[in-house]
Parts: C-alpha cells; structure tokens; sequence
C-alpha cells in the first residue's frame, strides 16, 4: 500500500448498471488504484451536468489543495475544461490525464484545444501509440502509451466445433455510427444473393433516437435479432458471447479511441471485422485476430462475412490468437507497478 493521498476525477458507474466504455474502464482502474493508495478522494463526474455541487468541490478542492496528486480521467470537452483549470490555478498540482477516446488530439490538431494547456501535465497518457507520436510531434513531452483494459479472470473455453448457421454478433452501444445501418445493408446484400446461412444477433444500449428506425430494421429481416444488454462485470457472460464466431464492429462514431469491445471479443476468442478508424487497426491484427476492412465500405463487410461462412478462414486459430491477445489488455499487466512508477503516480 502507497502512503499518499489520490484525487480521482472521472465518470463510474458504481450500481447505476452504465454500459459505457469510460465508465467500464474507470471502474477497473479505481479499484486497481486503491491497491496503492491509502485514501482515494473520488469526484464522479457521470452526468455532472445535473451535479453542480460535485463540480464546486473539485473547484475548491483544486484552488485549496497543496502538492496534491490529481488523476483525470474524462472523455472530450469535459477533459479539457478541467486541464484549463489546472493550468490556470493549480500548477502546484500533480496531475495526471488518462485521456479516453481517441478524439482530443485532432482537437488540439485543428486549434479547438490550445495544446499549452497540456504543458501543466505531470504525465499525459494515451490509448494508442499512433496518438503519442502525434502529440510528441506536437511538441508535447511526458506522453506515455497504455492500453485500454480491463480485469479478466476468465476465458471461455472456445468451440470444438463449428457451428452450422455462421453466427455474428454486434455488441456496443446502438446508433449509427457504430456501423449498426452497415450491417443491416450486408445483411440485405448477403439474403438476396441467397446465402441466409447465418444470423446476426444485437446487444447494446440503444440511443433514443434511433430506437424506431433500428426496430424496423430488425423486424425487416428474420435472420437480425435484438439480445438486449449484456454485462460484462458478470463473468459468465462471456461463455455467452463465445457460441458466436466472429464479432462485427464497422464503426466511424468520431468519440471512438480504443473500444473495450475489442477486449471482450478478444477474451471470447472472437475475430472481429474492425472498420479502419480510430485506433482499431493498432488493436486488430488484420488476418490473425480479425480484419480490418476500409470505413463505412458495406461491400467490404459483405465479402469478409462472406467468407467466413463459406470458409475461407481457420476461424479456430483466430479465435486463439485473440485469447492469446487478451491477456496483454489485463489490467494486472497493463496497470503494473512498474508503469504506475515510470509515469511518476508512485514513488
């Protein structure tokens, strides 16, 4: 156990039951955090909008607070007015930004975010190694590499077998942009050249508006259904997720860095068909964990998921690798001590 007190700034979900990528990792990272700390002061920023007092703390907490060390870790806009505020009154501070997404640094790229703000940054952590080289060249220093995460007790044991109807399976939140009217249009593409051969199964939060069209779309074909939600803190949600074959993911959501999903797949043995954005072409390793097909490319999918059920790919070694792959995204590994001290979090 550490000696020192830690501020921790971020969204959570405690027992709201939030199926969201920040919430899911900063989950995992408080609790690996209290094993060496002492005392965490926690300011949950989820949904502080509607919070104003929690937001007052934080202010006091930064105006009055001597040498204290400060964990940031916010998504977007949220992020950067906080990093204002240390810059402009708490240079005094140690602070530290888990940076999630992937989208600040075309921000500070194009002149929304003035990149000398960043200079009060004890360290400035990204999820992809593309991302620190673009800050560095920049003129940013102390930026360090660290993965997205996640605890993993578990690994499914994977399918001796396959199975007779291909199975797909999307599993993020629910809008557009996640690549969601993609699939419905390879789905439409793949029936009428009259291989029905396979299904495609749904589970996520659904944006609200996008609930009506997406349930249309579900009705219009009898080979897409809608699961529902699955969470993954319950462990034998994964054995679930492991009957599917492969994982479909064809986002271009522009708040996308390093998907949790891709873990998920990953601990399920699942290769997934990754549209090349963001940071996905650094997580997936096109022909040996899955394929990285060009974004928003309808007829790319098609043929990947074509392919699959007419078995062109070893789908039992992918689904190796990606168990193989897992273990580098576990939270033992990736928050080690060792990294902790290199970025100066611990003595």
């Amino acid at each position: 156990m550490g000696v020192s007190e830690l501020i921790f700034v971020g969204p959570l979900s405690h027992d709201k039951q939030l199926i969201d990528g920040s919430t899911v990792k900063n989950d995992f990272f408080l609790s690996k955090l209290r094993n060496h700390f002492h005392s965490i002061d926690v300011y949950d920023t989820w949904n502080w909008k509607h919070s104003p007092l929690t937001l007052f703390r934080l202010l006091l907490r930064i105006l009055f607070s001597k040498r204290s060390k400060f964990v940031i870790s916010v998504s977007g806009q949220s992020a950067y007015r906080l990093i204002r505020l240390f810059s402009k009154f708490g240079r005094r501070h140690l602070v530290y930004y888990f940076a999630i997404g992937g989208s600040f640094y075309e921000k500070i790229k194009n002149g929304r975010f003035d990149r000398k703000q960043y200079d009060c940054l004890k360290a400035i952590v990204v999820e992809g190694n593309s991302i620190k080289r673009e800050l560095e060249e920049m003129g940013l220093r102390r930026v360090y590499y660290c993965p997205n995460f996640k605890k993993i007790d578990h690994l499914p044991t994977l399918k001796s077998e396959k199975n007779p109807v291909c199975r797909f399976v999307f599993c993020s939140r629910i809008l557009p942009e996640k690549g969601c009217d993609l699939i419905f249009s390879a789905v439409s593409m793949l029936n009428q050249m009259g291989n029905k051969q396979f299904v495609v199964d749904f589970f996520g939060p659904i944006k609200e508006t996008y609930k009506t069209t997406f349930q249309k779309k579900i009705e219009e074909y009898e080979n897409v259904t809608y699961k529902g939600v699955l969470d993954f803190s319950v462990p034998t949600n994964y054995d679930l997720l492991s009957l599917y074959d492969v994982m479909l993911f064809p986002t271009y959501w522009v708040g996308e860095g390093f998907p949790g999903i891709v873990i998920d797949a990953c601990v399920a043995g699942l290769p997934i068909i990754a549209s090349d954005w963001s940071m996905n072409r650094e997580v997936v390793e096109d022909g040996v964990t899955g394929w990285i097909i060009p974004c928003k490319d309808v007829e790319a999918l098609t043929n990947v998921m074509s392919k699959v059920m007419d078995g062109s790919y070893d789908l039992m070694t992918m689904s190796k690798n990606c168990q193989k792959r897992a273990l580098n995204f576990s939270s033992e590994n990736v928050l080690s001590k060792s990294f902790l001290q290199l970025i100066g979090l611990l003595d």
